[in-house]
């Protein structure tokens, strides 16, 4: 059993708790339901609303949610598989940039110009989006399953809604000071710049709030469904590591090896 405790506590890349066989059942999906909302996100952009005379972007009501979803992957599939998940919806969120980027700009014929004049109109600032998403995603997504990750050994697993609301908060500040900056600069003035911030930020963080109760029921009927719960000890938080170690112990073991330490 001591030995075991090592293995837990000391091995790198060893520190996950769960039942023998638990499967992945429902992570795939939530990896495809984070890049449809990322992707979704960047396309929607530059679609400028009015809330009360204030500016704001349409992709402020998408992205917040890709925030908890990486909080739920982290809190039960543990922070490889949320790192995964990041890091394959950025290729893909890059793929779909510079692909829509360089086929809009091949020549529409005469005939159809005003087809092509409408998705220029769409697609023309397509690779900066995407470019401007994925700086940010880097910088507020992984500190935000860090966070929850990090806490959740802190708190022995529990106020998952706690480590969530904390961590969605930090995250979505980062990344809509950059994403709001780097996609905005240059287009609209500093004034408006400042309303879409403050609009972003205000609804996301109203959003956080709202959310945390049904985000914290998702999450702990799928710890059920799933039969798996994950913790990172000792394992390398690196975020530019890709590997993803899939051994479990049972829940049994853990807490003897746990008590032993």
């Amino acid at each position: 059993m001591k030995s075991l405790s090592k293995a837990i506590f000391e091995q790198k890349n060893i520190a996950i708790r769960g039942k023998p066989n638990a499967g992945v059942k429902y992570y795939p999906l939530l990896a495809m339901l984070y890049t449809t909302l990322l992707i979704l996100s960047v396309l929607l952009d530059y679609k400028f609303i009015k809330i009360d005379q204030m500016l704001a972007s349409a992709a402020t009501f998408v992205i917040s949610s890709t925030f908890f979803l990486n909080d739920i992957i982290a809190e039960i599939y543990g922070y490889q598989r949320a790192r995964y998940v990041i890091w394959s919806s950025l290729l893909c969120l890059m793929l779909f940039s510079i692909v829509g980027f360089i086929l809009n700009n091949i020549k529409t014929p005469e005939e159809y110009l005003q087809y092509g004049k409408a998705y220029n109109t769409v697609l023309q600032l397509l690779f900066r989006a995407g470019l401007s998403n994925a700086i940010a995603i880097v910088l507020g997504s992984f500190i935000n399953v860090y966070i929850v990750s990090k806490w959740k050994i802190i708190l022995r697993g529990r106020y998952f809604w706690l480590r969530s609301l904390c961590a969605s908060i930090v995250g979505e500040v980062i990344y809509t000071t950059f994403v709001v900056t780097l996609l905005n600069i240059g287009i609209v003035n500093f004034y408006q710049l400042m309303q879409i911030l403050f609009v972003s930020l205000s609804f996301k963080l109203l959003f956080d709030v709202i959310a945390i109760v049904p985000a914290n029921i998702f999450a702990n009927f799928l710890k059920r469904k799933e039969q798996i719960d994950i913790y990172d000890y000792g394992l390398s938080l690196n975020p530019f590591k890709f590997n993803i170690n899939s051994e479990l112990i049972s829940e049994n073991e853990f807490n003897n090896s746990r008590d032993m330490v």
